[in-house]
């Protein structure tokens, strides 16, 4: 597997969880309810998971780790991303 492949699924795959979570603020904003979000936030969360799972090699349970361990950390960048682009617009 080579590394500039995993970044690209790891930002794509990120960008369409992104996508999801609008739609899921747009839920919410709609409906007036939190809890209303949380068949989206699943359902990205499974897709996230999947995406990498279905990127990865080796036996299953090592591409299960490999994509739990991808989405923290996607979503480790994300946030920072996020944090630094609030902080810099403030």
């Amino acid at each position: 597997m080579r590394y500039i492949d995993a970044l690209i699924v790891l930002f794509y795959s990120q960008g369409q969880v992104n996508l999801l979570g609008v739609l899921s603020l747009a839920i919410m904003a709609a409906t007036g309810s939190q809890i209303a979000n949380v068949p989206i936030t699943i359902a990205a969360l499974l897709y996230f998971v999947w995406a990498w799972a279905s990127f990865a090699v080796g036996p299953w349970w090592r591409r299960l780790l490999a994509a739990l361990l991808t989405l923290i950390a996607g979503q480790a960048i994300n946030g920072a991303i996020v944090y630094a682009a609030f902080h810099l617009l403030r």
